[in-house]
């Protein structure tokens, strides 16, 4: 069963067994138990939208449990930064070590696209974790006249 998710969550599954016993034919079983949580990534996806022509930029706090600390060691994409750019730094998060992940969106063609980031850490227990992010660009607003307008920055939308 997978636990992705449900950090400090308590989680009950049940299953039902049949078998060819007359006496006890079927039996129900159950698994339940506390998830602990390992890291807290926040928020847990990133969506850019807004004109291709106006620069859009999001954080990722990546913060260890203390009883599980692990290193980043480094961070992948599955597009080879073709959409987006990304800058890791170590810092501290309410007295505790911790990463800021600064992602960037570089598409500036009207269209959609969604990204992987991959950080591999040095812990066994989760030796990858995963930041998604999707964009919506944009064509550039045309003001009247065809001027391209000069109106407020797209927001970067959670």
């Amino acid at each position: 069963m997978s636990t992705s998710g449900y950090g400090g969550e308590t989680m009950r599954k049940g299953a039902r067994v049949e078998s060819n016993d007359p006496n006890r034919p079927a039996v129900e079983l159950a698994i339940g138990g506390e998830v602990l949580r390992v890291v807290t990534i926040q928020p847990g996806r990133l969506v850019f939208q807004g004109e291709g022509d106006k620069p859009m930029r999001q954080t990722v706090t990546i913060v260890p449990e203390p009883r599980f600390a692990f290193k980043l060691l480094k961070v992948e994409t599955n597009a080879g930064k073709r959409f987006i750019d990304y800058r890791l730094e170590e810092i501290r998060h309410n007295g505790q070590p911790a990463y800021r992940l600064t992602v960037e969106n570089r598409r500036t063609q009207p269209g959609r696209y969604a990204e992987t980031l991959t950080l591999h850490t040095d812990s066994p227990i989760r030796p990858k974790l995963f930041v998604h992010v999707y964009g919506n660009i944009l064509a550039p607003k045309q003001a009247e006249g065809g001027e391209q307008s000069q109106g407020a920055s797209p927001k970067a939308v959670r």
